[in-house]
């Protein structure tokens, strides 16, 4: 069954040239009124009432002749509606009209549910003699399929789930959702834009403690950055009395930067560096760092059989007693909005003093990069860039001593005269006494 085209204005006519029974052209004396073929093919009788009466299907006409539709799997559009081709003499009456076979198509679908909206099973869903339209209720999933023009079979509505790919074609919105409830659930504009903040709170809290948490492990794995920094600083005190010092502005600092440590990656960061140069307890000098790169001059760990601490210098590990003996000094400053320039007093009243081979700078407890966040001149720190009101920069500046020269106590035996020896006749003697 397909679309017909059916015009009521059709007038009769007369053909002009006699018809046998296999001419497909009907020419006739003009066509006033006539169907045209779009969007289907039409209907039309020779000799209505007539014993030659033939009924014939057409396709087109060109305002005289009438196209029979063309032989097509061993038929035609000649002798159609139950009629034979028969031969038609000129001047034999041509009409435009409406068929039985229309009429039994109507009925036909009407009346033939399977001609319209089929129901079953999703296994049972035809797949043969169908037709642009036709559709099919799913029972199993109550989904309305409709068979499109390109062969396949489409899903129409979506209770209560898609069977397939849901394509807006970049022109449209899924309006008027409601908030999201289960963890696959579709999440709309407002609910991301009101929750996002508290989503990402426990992992900006989960950096904070691995920054800066000193009471017990991290998550339940380690200890924070901060705590081992702690540690190191402890140990490096151990070995000379001025790291305690150090190790109590290094913890100021460590606060600061825990302050400024606003994700997760800040703390990744700190937490990598850190374990580049303090590497913890080993029973053997370590051949990498902590993160399975190569050592780097500085590093240390603690011996736990020698139970000392050791340090790096680029080549082998020394014990730190064996160290040159260091004293550090921590010049700490408080920045005005989009200052650079740091130099003379710092808030504890100390004049900025360093050797630029034996200083480092920390903005707000982050260690910057000599030359590529800030350079050094005499007693002047200048930034590479501006630094925010109330931002907090500490400069840490190493200043190398060593022990005073001195004698061995065989040396002073061979020089110095013994308590006996003053005290012996002889040595008051030589001493005119």
């Amino acid at each position: 069954m397909a679309l017909r085209d059916y015009r009521g204005s059709a007038r009769s006519t007369y053909t002009t040239v006699a018809l046998g029974p296999n001419d497909m052209l009907i020419q006739t004396e003009g066509l006033t009124g006539w169907p045209d073929g779009d969007p289907g093919p039409f209907f039309v009788v020779i000799n209505r009432q007539k014993s030659n009466e033939e009924k014939i299907l057409c396709v087109s006409h060109n305002g005289t002749d009438l196209v029979v539709v063309p032989l097509e799997d061993g038929a035609s559009g000649r002798g159609a509606d139950e009629t034979a081709p028969q031969n038609h003499a000129v001047g034999s009456v041509v009409e435009h009209i409406i068929t039985a076979t229309d009429a039994r198509e109507a009925n036909l679908h009407v009346n033939d549910t399977n001609a319209h909206v089929q129901s079953g099973s999703s296994g049972d869903r035809p797949d043969t003699d169908l037709f642009p339209g036709q559709m099919y209720y799913d029972t199993d999933t109550m989904i309305l399929w409709i068979y499109g023009a390109d062969g396949q079979w489409h899903a129409s509505t979506a209770f209560p789930q898609l069977e397939e790919n849901l394509d807006m074609q970049n022109q449209y919105r899924i309006v008027n959702l409601v908030d999201p409830v289960d963890a696959q659930d579709a999440a709309t504009k407002s609910w991301v834009e009101s929750t996002a903040q508290d989503i990402t709170a426990g992992d900006v809290a989960l950096a904070r403690d691995w920054a800066i948490k000193m009471d017990g492990l991290v998550n339940g794995e380690d200890y924070s950055s901060k705590y081992y920094a702690g540690e190191s600083a402890t140990s490096a005190g151990e070995a000379a009395d001025s790291a305690t010092d150090s190790a109590e502005s290094a913890s100021e600092s460590a606060q600061s930067a825990a302050d400024a440590a606003a994700s997760a990656s800040n703390a990744a960061e700190i937490w990598k560096d850190f374990e580049a140069r303090y590497l913890g307890a080993h029973d053997s000098p370590p051949t990498e760092d902590g993160q399975g790169n190569e050592l780097v001059a500085g590093a240390l760990y603690y011996d736990t059989v020698e139970e000392n601490m050791f340090v790096y210098d680029g080549e082998v590990w020394i014990a730190a007693s064996s160290a040159s003996i260091q004293t550090i000094t921590t010049f700490e400053f408080l920045a005005t909005d989009g200052q650079t320039e740091f130099s003379g007093m710092d808030l504890n009243g100390l004049p900025l003093q360093f050797d630029s081979d034996n200083v480092q700078v920390f903005l707000n407890g982050v260690l910057l990069s000599p030359g590529d966040d800030y350079t050094t001149s005499v007693g002047k720190v200048t930034l590479a860039a501006p630094a925010a009101e109330n931002d907090v920069l500490n400069v840490v500046a190493f200043t190398g001593f060593v022990v005073a020269n001195h004698y061995t106590k065989a040396e002073s035996d061979a020089r110095y005269a013994t308590k006996a020896e003053l005290e012996s006749v002889e040595a008051l003697a030589l001493l005119g006494l």
